[in-house]
């Protein structure tokens, strides 16, 4: 089975901001799942670890250096950029080869990664990844 690990915002200004991005991400995470991915969502592994004194994105990070870089990839949520740490995702994913995918196929901006579209097919003619309804 297929794996996604999914990237996006998990802090904010106010905990509703949180709550909201930790509920985009599980929307993302179902919506992956319902395509036969096992999913790694970290939003939902470490939901509200915050002071509690973890450091739960190295944790995160360790998944990354887990997927196989020939069938895994990695789901980047609209608005990552935001994120220090799905910025820091996206780069380890980048140095191991890992695929990227992009919530509605948004354009990677300033970067050497090439945009892909709203579908992605996978190498083994798998149902795509639809980022529709996400």
């Amino acid at each position: 089975m297929q794996v996604a690990y999914v990237s996006g915002p998990y802090r904010g200004k106010h905990w509703w901001d949180r709550l909201l991005n930790i509920w985009r991400a599980r929307q993302a995470s179902i919506e992956l799942w319902k395509q036969d991915y096992a999913v790694i969502c970290p939003h939902m592994n470490t939901a509200w670890f915050d002071n509690h004194g973890c450091d739960w994105l190295k944790g995160d990070l360790e998944f990354i250096k887990r997927l196989n870089p020939e069938t895994d990839f990695l789901y980047m949520l609209k608005r990552w950029r935001k994120s220090p740490g799905a910025i820091a995702e996206w780069l380890v994913a980048k140095e191991l080869g890992i695929k990227i995918v992009y919530e509605g196929g948004e354009p990677c901006a300033n970067t050497s990664t090439s945009t892909r579209k709203t579908t992605v097919k996978q190498k083994n003619s798998r149902e795509s990844v639809k980022s529709a309804g996400m």
